[in-house]
């Protein structure tokens, strides 16, 4: 059984495309996720006030929490004491690459899992602009990234963050075992009065040689293996 989540919301394209895929690939997929768009929520989690689940059928739960509550919260008590053999986060809108770590809700929802001993990955599609690659390329490469980690052995305390690159076209971009670049995110701000706003621009950060920023840019698959 996978447990599979995200920071987009219940209703997300991505989630929806992870669980098709999965469900083709003969898993058994449960769906619990935060009830609405929780991007960059790091990981936050929930203890001073209740956490509403909705049941929506079909193996499909909503969680008006963070992932971290997500998985926390489906571990316990959504699975009957089943323990997945995956968490899986994903199909983030957006890139998490470097110290996105830090900052990423999907990616928590996979550090969440290992901290309980459960294999987990975080899946992201880096975007130059609003629209991205299709789905059925991203489904294609979802495959290939499945079977490479079938192939993979997994430190125990660490989970698989996985980039796909912003492809033109039908390309099969190569998968890239690197390491997470340490570069800070472009620091700007424009200034409305006495308001501040976050104007550093992604697709300009700066990433070392070899690290996930720059291949995934330079339009590889990146999967880096992040210990806890």
């Amino acid at each position: 059984m996978i447990l599979l989540t995200n920071d987009d919301g219940v209703g997300a394209p991505g989630l929806e495309l992870c669980r098709d895929f999965l469900a083709g690939q003969g898993e058994d997929v449960v769906v619990v996720a935060p009830a609405v768009c929780m991007s960059q929520c790091g990981h936050s989690v929930t203890t001073g006030r209740p956490l509403r689940v909705s049941e929506l059928g079909n193996g499909r739960y909503s969680v008006e929490g963070t992932p971290a509550d997500c998985v926390r919260v489906a571990l316990v008590e959504l699975l009957g004491g089943e323990e997945p053999e995956w968490v899986v986060s994903g199909l983030n809108h957006g890139a998490n690459l470097g110290v996105d770590l830090y900052i990423s809700g999907t990616v928590a929802a996979a550090r969440e899992a290992v901290l309980h001993g459960v294999p987990a990955v975080a899946w992201s599609q880096y975007h130059r602009d609003g629209e991205g690659p299709e789905r059925a390329w991203q489904a294609r490469q979802l495959a290939r990234v499945w079977e490479w980690h079938s192939g993979e052995e997994l430190d125990a305390g660490a989970f698989w963050n996985v980039n796909l690159p912003h492809v033109d076209g039908e390309a099969e971009p190569v998968i890239v075992a690197c390491e997470p670049s340490r570069k800070p995110l472009p620091l700007s701000f424009a200034r409305y009065g006495g308001y501040y706003h976050y104007s550093g621009k992604f697709h300009e950060r700066e990433g070392e040689a070899g690290s996930d920023v720059a291949r995934c840019f330079d339009g590889a698959i990146s999967v880096s293996m992040v210990r806890v």
